[in-house]
């Protein structure tokens, strides 16, 4: 999905909404393996459906030619 790049300021606290890119991959497979062990609320228990980054990379090629996927990043 073609998106433009916007950062927004709440409470002083930044936040930047922007496409993934490749680069991305890396740090999104170790922040997904983290979530998954941290709460009880998501359907995963660390380290099921693992992703690694080569998988994180696929997946970012394949929504951003998708007209209706949305591929969230977050940077901290």
């Amino acid at each position: 999905m073609d998106i433009n790049q916007k950062t927004y300021n709440v409470n002083g606290t930044c936040y930047i909404i922007r496409p993934a890119i490749n680069k991305d991959a890396k740090d999104l497979s170790k922040i997904r393996l983290q979530i998954d062990g941290e709460t009880q609320n998501l359907d995963r228990e660390k380290g099921e459906a693992f992703i690694d980054a080569p998988g994180f990379e696929q997946l970012i090629i394949k929504d951003s030619k998708d007209k209706r996927n949305l591929f969230f990043s977050c940077n901290g």
